[in-house]
């Protein structure tokens, strides 16, 4: 049994949720919290498996709540449903929600968001991974990050396609951009997999506010693990794109910046940070070749999806960015299909 919290200012909305949830009472148990300050005390008193809540309330709004859900209840899916809020609201929501739902919502689509996590659970099986997950918020910081991305909007000639150079040079902005707009509250016609594509879906406006917040909400990290991190993703999604170009260049970029989410944690060194990086984006509702790409990079035979793909890239190219040798590697049976073969000396020809 799931039990959920649903927090609303408005009772009439409640009672309607609740009656549109009825038909899984025998698998969701469904509580109420009207208002703000009535949720924070339900969450200091009993254990939920997700909470769904509001974003424009009195005294204590959505975002409120989401932060005491994050702090209490770390294990918690959050979502926010709201039918009107500003963008600064859902920026702030997307930091610290699991998905963004838009009012009026069906059962389908919320049913939708709570059975991935459902599907999620083997990748959560783990305590420590689980925590983790509840409790990630943002990749590690970039200095400077508002002012390098303010710098190129306030260009005259600016476009979405120079935004979008400058933002592929910043991977936990590029994440945040996706996840946003993926979200059901951006309600994109089709999932959207390229940094070009999500800054011209939530415009140059909103690119800005969430470069900012990204300074804001980020704390201190080691230099020397940020900018790490930040070279090797960037390497092998230029690997990536040489080596499988029929591929696309803004998905192998989606998918290098995306690859290594899990290792910008505190992890336990039992914790796979694939499971916990594909995990993220799965609940974050990012597509599924993105999440795959992520959870089975280190171990691309074991994608579902046909030869070639995203997995399979990200492989090769984080192989190549270690300097590692493709033919002894521990994907070399995948690697010795006759198609792949072929092209194994190519590949290796981009870092020699």
């Amino acid at each position: 049994m799931i039990d959920i919290l649903l927090v609303d200012d408005e009772i009439d909305v409640l009672e309607g949720l609740e009656n549109t949830l009825r038909p899984q009472r025998r698998q969701w148990r469904v509580h109420l919290a009207h208002g703000g300050p009535e949720a924070v005390e339900c969450l200091s008193r009993h254990r939920y498996d997700v909470v769904v809540t509001d974003m424009r309330m009195p005294q204590i709004d959505g975002v409120a709540v989401l932060k005491h859900a994050l702090t209490t209840q770390p294990h918690a899916i959050r979502i926010v449903l709201s039918g009107y809020a500003t963008a600064a609201a859902v920026i702030n929501a997307a930091c610290l929600a699991h998905d963004v739902l838009a009012k009026p919502c069906d059962l389908a689509e919320l049913r939708g968001v709570i059975d991935r996590m459902k599907a999620l659970e083997h990748y959560l099986d783990d305590p420590v991974v689980r925590s983790s997950v509840a409790q990630f918020r943002t990749l590690l910081p970039a200095s400077g990050l508002y002012s390098r991305v303010g710098v190129a909007l306030d260009q005259p000639d600016a476009t979405v396609k120079s935004i979008a150079a400058v933002v592929a040079n910043e991977p936990q902005l590029a994440c945040e951009l996706l996840k946003l707009a993926n979200s059901a509250w951006m309600s994109p016609a089709m999932p959207i997999e390229s940094v070009d594509d999500a800054v011209s879906w939530l415009g140059l406006d909103t690119t800005r506010a969430l470069a900012l917040a990204e300074d804001l909400w980020t704390g201190e990290n080691a230099a020397a693990q940020r900018d790490g991190l930040r070279a090797h993703t960037l390497e092998v999604a230029s690997l990536a794109k040489q080596a499988f170009p029929e591929l696309g260049s803004g998905r192998l970029t989606a998918a290098a910046l995306l690859h290594d989410l899990g290792r910008a944690l505190p992890l336990a060194d039992t914790v796979d940070h694939t499971k916990v990086g594909a995990a993220l984006l799965a609940l974050w509702g990012m597509p599924s070749a993105l999440v795959e790409a992520v959870a089975f990079h280190h171990l691309p035979e074991a994608s579902p999806q046909a030869q070639p793909n995203l997995a399979t890239a990200i492989y090769v190219a984080d192989q190549l960015a270690h300097g590692r040798d493709l033919a002894h590697g521990p994907c070399a049976g995948l690697l010795d299909l006759p198609w792949l073969r072929a092209r194994r000396a190519e590949w290796e020809l981009l870092v020699a």
